[in-house]
Parts: structure tokens; C-alpha cells; sequence
């Protein structure tokens, strides 16, 4: 169940950062879904070792990555993206929170409080995150003008190094599945640049 709220979670976050700025979510959905699935499958994996400080930083990478490649913002408007995205849905947790039991010091440790915080959370990020779209409220994604000379030849690179580098610790941590899903997410990536730069 947890990992079922988690992609809830993570489903918010890529809505907020597409919908924010202007890119419709069901064109991108199958690719948000993948990577979300991914990044809780390694982050599941690495949640009980001495790594587990690393899966939100992995997960923040994907998302860079994703609005980099995937949806082809420039990297100033993909760290952009990320941004609102995580932090809009950390507001929105909090304001929940807050509603919900009054204070932080109200949200107890209980597997199924932290799901309904999650359901709860997840469902209206989605829902706040469309409405603004519908109603055109966001901002423009021109961010062309911020592109600096070889940024996706250089990110490609700087992604396959981060992949080689993060593979390594996690095999020498005995994590193969987690290093698995993590390479497929990154090959992902990878494909999506290298085919746009033959498409150019």
C-alpha cells in the first residue's frame, strides 16, 4: 500500500511541475508514471540501508532529467519546474496537515495517517494542479533564450557519469534490484536525448 500512496505522491509532484507550466499532463502521463514507478522501486529498495538519504536526491535528479529530456525544457527551466513542483506539493502537505490534526506535532507515526495524508494530498494536487491549467493561470515556458551552448550534450554526459557513479555504490551495497530500476530510468533518459539530438 505504501508504495501504491507513493506513486500518488509522485504523480502530484509531475502534474504541479507540468501544469504550472503550461504542458498538458496526459501528454507526458505514461512517461511520469514510468519514472515515478522507477524512483519508488529503488527508493523501496534503499529505504532500510544506509543509503536511503539518497533516494530523494535520486528522485529530484529524475525529475530534473525528465523535464530536461523528456518534456525538453532547457535546465534552467527544468531546475525551474522541479522547484514549484516539489515545493507547491510540500505546501499543499502541510496545509493538509495543519487542517487535518492542527499542528506537525498532531500527525502521528501510524502507517494509515501518513496514507491519508498522502491520498488526501496527492488527489488535491492533482485536481489544484488541472485547474490551473484550465483556467490558464501558470507560467510560460519560454525559457529558450537560457539554453547555453552544448547543455544537452554536456547533461547527457554529466547523467551517464552520475549513472556509472551511482550504479557502483549501489552494487557494492549488495542493492542490485535498486541499481536495476535505477539504469532503466537513466537509459531512459539517455534514449530520449539521443533521439531528439538525431530528430535536430
Amino acid at each position: 500500500m505504501s508504495m501504491l500512496f507513493a506513486a500518488l505522491e509522485g504523480f502530484a509532484v509531475y502534474a504541479l511541475m507540468l501544469y504550472v507550466f503550461r504542458f498538458e499532463l496526459k501528454n507526458y502521463i505514461w512517461h511520469a508514471l514510468v519514472i515515478v514507478m522507477l524512483s519508488n522501486l529503488q527508493g523501496h529498495f534503499m529505504s532500510e540501508t544506509d543509503l536511503s538519504y539518497i533516494s530523494p536526491l535520486i528522485n529530484i535528479v529524475f525529475s530534473v532529467l525528465f523535464m530536461r529530456f523528456v518534456v525538453q525544457l532547457p535546465l534552467i527551466g527544468a531546475l525551474a519546474s522541479v522547484i514549484i513542483g516539489y515545493f507547491g506539493y510540500a505546501l499543499l502537505q502541510f496545509l493538509v496537515i495543519i487542517v487535518m490534526f492542527g499542528s506537525l506535532e498532531g500527525l502521528n507515526d501510524a502507517y494509515h495517517t501518513r496514507w491519508q495524508v498522502q491520498l488526501i494530498t496527492g488527489v488535491i494536487g492533482i485536481v489544484f494542479a488541472r485547474l490551473l491549467y484550465k483556467f490558464g493561470i501558470g507560467f510560460t515556458n519560454d525559457f529558450d533564450k537560457f539554453i547555453f551552448p552544448l547543455e544537452k550534450q554536456i547533461m547527457t554526459v554529466l547523467a551517464i557519469l552520475f549513472s556509472i557513479g551511482l550504479s557502483v555504490v549501489l552494487y557494492s551495497q549488495n542493492l542490485i534490484l535498486a541499481g536495476i530500476f535505477f539504469m532503466v530510468a537513466m537509459f531512459i533518459f539517455v534514449y530520449y536525448a539521443v533521439r531528439k539530438e538525431a530528430e535536430e
